[in-house]
């Protein structure tokens, strides 16, 4: 269910996958976003949305509430939910930079 922030980056790049922030405060999602990503908000207005085997990845700071959300999101039936694991710190870390960062 985790995912490495490579594969984050690249799934997204290529349109494999809807990336969510966890949280549905748009103030806290702007601290820490990605691009291409959507809210959490956002996401729930959409659905039904995306077919429940479409990869979905959740993020958050840490990936503690991201992985809470994914939980849920199994048990309405969706197959393909990952969680960016270690979160934020995990993509900072490994080079990424988030929305409006150069």
């Amino acid at each position: 269910m985790r995912i490495s922030a490579a594969d984050v980056y690249q799934s997204v790049k290529e349109g494999k996958a809807t990336l969510v922030c966890a949280y549905k405060q748009e103030e806290i999602c702007r601290s820490m976003w990605i691009d291409g990503a959507v809210s959490l908000s956002e996401f729930e207005s959409r659905l039904p949305g995306p077919a429940k085997d479409h990869a979905i990845i959740f993020y958050c700071g840490s990936g503690v509430v991201a992985a809470r959300i994914a939980g849920t999101y199994l048990n309405r039936g969706y197959t393909n939910i990952k969680v960016l694991d270690g979160g934020i710190a995990a993509w900072k870390k490994a080079g990424y930079s988030l929305a409006g960062e150069k």
